[in-house]
């Protein structure tokens, strides 16, 4: 749900010259998620100085004498005092007998809350940008804080190109590209949850699946840009890709609900919200797991299977294009049988896939019947599952804490698998059980938010 340069989970890679046909995966998989420690780090950033979490305090200075409203959310609502919708509704009598509508570029939203949703129109092409910001990348003031991201996701991959040792690696095409690829997600993420409800998770699942997408075609075009240019005019070439891109897309990243400047960098009171520590639990334990596979498979299909290393760089584009298709399966599925129900199945799915079908590949034919299963279930939903939870108007706020959340695991999953791999003398059982229990684990929170929202079994929710 990571980064730019990732390491590879095999313990004997350690030094930047990977063989040639190995690149393309590695390179393939930093377009597959920004760093989750960047996505942290950007939180603050795009917080700073605006938020979209704080909007109550905008409806004080327009309403004084108002008492300050919670913002909407499916579990948060319920708390809330019954005399709200009357309220409301008075107040669009008052507006309507003026027959005036207040003065504002916002016109959809009010006190910092949607009204309504288009359910399409100009929200395909917000859905359209959240894609290729997926696809390349993988703060709600946009004139300040995407474009920054845009410049500064670019430059990491332009400036990596002219690294000669392994650390200057790290601060460009890792933290440069992770931290404004993160300023750039957020914003589109938390944007496109603005256009849609009814349609919200496919919505959210074609704009995620841009890092899918993304994770198959550049795997043999950077396999093909390093054949043809080397690997430094291959980072140059992507470098200006991204830059140009994202800027064809930056005016459709256009938020509806007004930002509001001021307030801390980290929204503390969210986690007064019901069911949002669970949510936070679910994000830190899954991503100890989620990434082991992408990493150690290629080196399990080389070592375990004596396949040759283009079998394994293969897979990985395989479960890329896999996980890019089933996204947006899952975004319908999302719609139709709930949200938390979904992002259950999916958590409880990946890890039952990695003990019952990983652990007893002993073929090519079983190993990629894994990656298959594993990419139909790797998720891409958990935005909209936030949304349902806090509300969409404080949803970059969320997604600021939860990705923090992200950090332990994105960092340690796959040196612990890797540890686990060499104490037992390099048999690959002991990882691929770490790998299935820690999404299994994650499952089992989600069913604490999925009850909070709905305490019968068989609800969509």
């Amino acid at each position: 749900m990571t980064s730019s340069s990732q390491p590879s989970g095999h313990p004997e890679a350690t030094t930047y010259m990977t063989p040639a046909s190995e690149l393309p995966s590695t390179l393939a998989m930093a377009f597959e998620n920004p760093s989750s420690t960047s996505l942290a780090l950007t939180s603050g950033i795009a917080h700073m100085g605006h938020h979209h979490h704080d909007l109550e305090h905008n409806s004080s200075h327009m309403h004084p004498n108002r008492p300050r409203s919670k913002a909407p959310s499916v579990i948060s609502e319920k708390f809330e005092g019954q005399d709200r919708s009357s309220t409301d509704n008075d107040e669009n009598a008052t507006v309507n007998e003026k027959g005036d509508r207040p003065p504002s570029t916002f016109s959809s939203s009010k006190q910092g809350k949607i009204l309504d949703y288009p359910e399409g129109g100009f929200g395909w092409l917000v859905v359209l940008a959240s894609f290729v910001v997926n696809f390349w990348a993988f703060g709600p003031n946009i004139t300040a804080v995407v474009a920054l991201g845009i410049v500064i996701a670019s430059l990491g991959f332009i400036v990596a190109s002219f690294s000669t040792q392994l650390w200057q690696l790290y601060l460009t095409q890792g933290l440069m590209y992770g931290f404004g690829g993160g300023i750039v997600f957020f914003s589109s993420i938390s944007v496109t949850a603005q256009y849609f409800e009814k349609l919200r998770g496919l919505a959210n699942g074609i704009a995620v699946a841009g890092s899918g997408i993304g994770g198959l075609v550049l795997a043999p075009l950077t396999r093909l840009l390093i054949a043809q240019v080397g690997i430094q005019w291959c980072q140059r070439i992507v470098g200006f890709c991204i830059l140009g891109f994202m800027a064809a897309i930056f005016p459709f990243i256009r938020p509806r609900v007004k930002p509001v400047k001021g307030g801390p960098i980290f929204d503390w009171s969210l986690f007064k919200i019901p069911g949002f520590l669970w949510l936070l639990l679910t994000a830190f334990v899954v991503t100890f797991g989620y990434m082991v596979p992408i990493f150690l498979v290629p080196t399990y299909c080389r070592e375990k299977l004596k396949e040759p290393a283009t079998t394994g760089a293969n897979l990985i584009s395989l479960y890329s294009g896999i996980n890019a298709v089933s996204r947006i399966g899952l975004g319908v599925a999302a719609d139709k049988l709930g949200r938390t129900n979904t992002l259950f199945t999916c958590c409880f799915l990946a890890g039952v896939s990695c003990i019952a079908i990983w652990s007893v590949a002993s073929n090519i034919q079983i190993l990629t019947s894994f990656m298959v299963f594993y990419g139909l279930f790797g998720g891409g939903i958990f935005p909209v599952v936030v949304a349902q939870v806090v509300g969409v108007e404080r949803l970059s706020a969320a997604l600021g804490i939860l990705y923090f959340g992200n950090v332990v695991g994105n960092l340690l999953g796959a040196p612990i698998a890797t540890a686990i791999m060499q104490a037992q003398g390099g048999e690959y059982l002991g990882a691929i059980m770490f790998a299935g229990f820690t999404p299994v684990l994650a499952a089992t929170f989600v069913l604490f938010v999925r009850f909070r929202i709905n305490k019968k079994v068989l609800a969509i929710a």
